[in-house]
């Protein structure tokens, strides 16, 4: 396999070893440090933009930064010490020169796609959400981020709703809410474009979703608990309607009821590439979905047969 690095792999790789290794080169052994890399991405079998990621954000091993603080330390003329060896641990809470910009674009200076999609991945199983592994470790704006991912020109246009399925949601009795990972202004937008807004008491987006001074999005648990305690209710007087079963894993287990929205799984499942829709699970009902539905008029029947206790 033939490894061609650029100047943005360079960068980003001698960014690396100094957040993990405490390591500095100058400009003038970037000869060295692109042999080393070469070497250490064949090693792996990964992509340079992969490998690069992983040792961003701490996927890397202990025995990969050992033979990769060997193979730089040689340069140096000593030997590695054990801090050098070891991953970082001394504190979690960096930050790295890897842009926002170049996490999901395809560009000469960003990762390929397919790693831009893994990365995406990974934060989405790590943290529940990608907006927080892009915080924690790359520095964004958690206000930059939505607001660039949720302009979306058009979309008006490739919304659809059918009539059966608002009068659906206008016969279900007891309040209904939004709770969205996406910003106010996002879901307002849709709500508005599907003729929704007068069909639900409130939204609580993703600037609703702070505690403590952390941002909490679904799936977290507490966020679930905070929800329910702010409607002065149980979360077992509550259901939630979700396409995304890590959300519901967290609801259930704070004692919501949870209905699995399956009518877009197959498309989400299907979806071509690497980029498939995150949290969505080609799987059967697990024990923590309380119900399966395809259209929203079954929602009816999972109201009337909720607990004695819930209204």
């Amino acid at each position: 396999m033939t490894t061609v690095l650029g100047t943005a792999e360079l960068d980003l790789f001698q960014s690396a070893i100094v957040k993990r290794l405490g390591l500095r080169f100058d400009d003038n052994r970037l000869t060295f440090l692109a042999e080393v890399l070469t070497r250490r991405v064949e090693a792996r079998r990964l992509s340079t933009g992969a490998y690069l990621a992983a040792l961003m954000i701490e996927l890397e091993a202990s025995d990969e930064l050992s033979a990769l603080a060997r193979e730089l330390t040689v340069e140096l003329g000593r030997e590695p010490t054990n801090a050098e060896i070891s991953p970082l641990r001394r504190s979690r809470a960096y930050t790295t020169s890897l842009s926002k910009s170049q996490l999901v674009q395809a560009s000469p200076r960003g990762l390929p796609l397919e790693d831009a999609c893994a990365l995406r991945r990974h934060y989405w199983n790590h943290y529940g959400a990608t907006l927080l592994g892009l915080v924690k470790h790359h520095g964004v704006k958690a206000s930059h981020f939505l607001e660039e991912t949720h302009r979306l020109p058009g979309l008006e246009q490739r919304l659809r709703m059918s009539a059966h399925d608002r009068a659906a949601l206008r016969k279900l009795p007891g309040r209904k809410f939004i709770l969205t990972n996406a910003p106010r202004s996002y879901a307002l937008r849709v709500l508005g474009t599907l003729r929704l807004t007068g069909l639900f008491d409130g939204i609580l987006s993703i600037e609703d979703m702070t505690m403590f001074g952390q941002q909490r999005p679904k799936p977290d648990a507490r966020m679930f608990r905070h929800v329910a305690a702010r409607f002065k209710t149980q979360p077992a007087r509550c259901v939630l309607v979700e396409d995304t079963l890590d959300h519901q894993r967290s609801a259930r287990r704070v004692g919501m009821r949870t209905v699995w929205m399956q009518r877009y799984l197959r498309a989400a499942i299907h979806a071509p590439g690497e980029c498939m829709k995150v949290g969505v699970h080609p799987c059967p009902k697990p024990a923590y979905v309380c119900a399966r539905i395809k259209r929203l008029l079954a929602l009816r029947s999972i109201w009337c047969i909720r607990d004695d206790n819930s209204h």
